[in-house]
């Protein structure tokens, strides 16, 4: 219409302050496009990474606030695994330290993932540390929220005892084993470093190559004289 209305003024058919009026309506249309387009470009919703949309928390048409959450996207190619490292083993979870994982819902294999992060502080109300794995789980053999039991190696003990957990009784905060020495129960009390299984990594208490009771150890008293029964002599 600016186009018409300047042919118009260039024939005498229009005033000069009629076209400038044209002029200034087409320059607020221009500027009012331009905002148009702002806004419409601000309705598009971008997610900042690829991945699939897990839930949608909007409805079409819907007014939605700045911050508020409107879709859940899940990427599956990396994943990451959340864990809880004790206080006294927390010292050895080092970023990039490869960690051992399985999940039950995929038996025979053996996922790996590197240490991401370690939290600086513990968790309230315990004395455990927050650890994340980055995964790699490019075949999609993984899905998020499964549940994955970690082999968190907490060090290399050598020269280590152990003992059967059994052959302990707890006592106050403390284990008691007896050992026999010159047919004599003599009490130890010992610390323990770990528990593996159903064996116990002895700290301190005991020397390699102690004889321990086993079998009917909460009934003696230190220094009770004892008869030894190798494990296959017949029981009298």
């Amino acid at each position: 219409d600016f186009a018409r209305i300047t042919g118009l003024q260039e024939t005498g058919a229009v005033s000069d302050s009629e076209l400038d009026k044209v002029r200034v309506q087409r320059d607020l249309a221009d500027v009012m496009l331009k905002e148009v387009r702002v806004l419409l470009s601000q309705c598009e919703v971008l997610s900042p990474l690829a991945g699939i949309i897990q839930d949608r928390f909007v409805s079409e048409g819907e007014y939605v606030a700045l911050g508020v959450a409107a879709f859940r996207i899940v990427t599956a190619d990396r994943l990451k695994v959340l864990m809880s490292v004790p206080e006294s083993d927390v010292l050895g979870a080092k970023v990039g330290k490869q960690i051992p994982f399985t999940v039950a819902s995929v038996p025979g294999r053996t996922f790996t993932g590197s240490i991401l992060f370690v939290a600086t502080a513990a968790e309230p109300g315990s004395n455990s540390f927050k650890v994340e794995l980055d995964v790699s789980n490019a075949d999609g053999a993984l899905k998020p929220g499964m549940i994955a039991s970690v082999e968190y190696e907490r060090g290399i003990l050598t020269d280590a005892i152990s003992v059967p957990l059994s052959s302990l009784i707890p006592s106050k905060g403390e284990y008691i084993a007896y050992e026999i020495q010159n047919d004599a129960a003599l009490r130890r009390v010992v610390k323990i470093n770990a528990i593996v299984g159903d064996r116990a990594v002895i700290q301190s208490g005991l020397e390699a190559g102690a004889s321990l009771v086993i079998d009917g150890h909460r009934k003696l008293e230190d220094g009770m004289r004892v008869t030894v029964v190798e494990p296959d002599s017949e029981a009298r």
